[in-house]
C-alpha cells in the first residue's frame, strides 16, 4: 500500500490519527526548528530535519518519510538534485520551498511534485466554491493575504506539479540585510 492509499483510507475512517513523518532539508537552522516546532505542535506530525542535501544522502531509511521538503538554494547541492537523488519507486509528495528577496518584495515560491493546475483552472482555483469540499480554501488564502497587500498566484505547469508564489511588499517582512537575504525574517 502506498502513502497515498493508506493517508486517504485514514481519512475516510477519521478514526485513527494521522501522524505524517516529514523531512525537511535545510541550512539555515532557524527555519528548520520553527517549522518543526510548529508542525509538531498539532501532534500530526513527527518532523526530522537535515542541515544539508549531503547528510540526506546518507541517512538510513529516507524513503519512510512520508513528506520530504527542501530548500532549493543549498550549499553543494540545489533541492530539486536532491530530491531527484532520493526519489524512490512509490510516490511521495515532495515540496520545494524558495524564498527570493528584492527591493520591494519577498517572493515565497512552493512548488510541489503532484499532477499540478490545469491552466484553465488556475484563476478559477481562487474562486469562492471551486475545488473539492468546501472550495473555501484557496479563496480564503488569497481574501486573507489580500489585506495585506500580498499576493497569491499559482505558476505551475500542468503535468508537472502546482507552483504558487506568493509576494508580500517590503515591510511585512523585515529588513533586507545580510541575514534576510538567506531567507531569515529579522
Amino acid at each position: 500500500m502506498t502513502f497515498q492509499d493508506s493517508y486517504l483510507n485514514a481519512i475516510k475512517s477519521k478514526e485513527s490519527r494521522i501522524i505524517v513523518s516529514f523531512l525537511q532539508a535545510d541550512d539555515e537552522q532557524k527555519l528548520l526548528n520553527n517549522v518543526k516546532i510548529y508542525l509538531e505542535q498539532s501532534k500530526e506530525f513527527r518532523v526530522d530535519t537535515l542541515s544539508s542535501a549531503d547528510e540526506g544522502l546518507t541517512t538510513p531509511l529516507i524513503q519512510s518519510y512520508n513528506v520530504r521538503v527542501s530548500n532549493y538554494m543549498m550549499p553543494g547541492m540545489n533541492g530539486v538534485d536532491y530530491l531527484k537523488n532520493i526519489q524512490y519507486d512509490q510516490f511521495i509528495p515532495e515540496i520545494i520551498l524558495s524564498l527570493i528577496i528584492t527591493d520591494n518584495y519577498l517572493t515565497v515560491v512552493w512548488k510541489d511534485n503532484g499532477v499540478g493546475i490545469a491552466k484553465e483552472d488556475k484563476e478559477r482555483l481562487f474562486e469562492r466554491g471551486f475545488g473539492k469540499n468546501t472550495g473555501l480554501g484557496m479563496f480564503l488564502s488569497r481574501e486573507i493575504l489580500s489585506l495585506t497587500d500580498t499576493s497569491i498566484r499559482e505558476t505551475g505547469i500542468y503535468g508537472s506539479g502546482a507552483q504558487f508564489e506568493i509576494k508580500l511588499p517590503n515591510g511585512l517582512f523585515g529588513n533586507t540585510n545580510s541575514e534576510s537575504e538567506k531567507g531569515i525574517s529579522t
